[in-house]
């Protein structure tokens, strides 16, 4: 499998989990919904090979989750989050 297709299908993963989480409250029901699609977006990009060289950077996917306290104890969520941004670090 190629370095696009392996991040493709972590991000297929991580929207898999994203869809299974009950949340408490509206802001991150709200936030949950912008999140996935933020990662439906960026797999589009990944699959036409249009998605921006790391240079060491993230796609900033671990900081926009961390905004939201209710998520901290999903460590599911979390493994998959971090495995998308340390794959693509050091593979793009």
């Amino acid at each position: 499998m190629d370095k696009y297709n392996e991040l493709a299908a972590k991000m297929d993963k991580a929207i898999n989990i994203i869809s299974k989480i009950k949340s408490i409250s509206p802001a991150t029901s709200n936030f949950l919904v912008e999140f996935g699609d933020y990662i439906t977006k960026t797999k589009k990009l990944l699959i036409n090979r249009e998605i921006a060289e790391a240079k060491g950077g993230l796609l900033g996917l671990l900081r926009w989750l961390s905004d939201y306290s209710e998520l901290e104890n999903n460590e599911e969520l979390w493994t998959v989050i971090t495995d998308i941004e340390t794959y693509y670090k050091n593979n793009f």
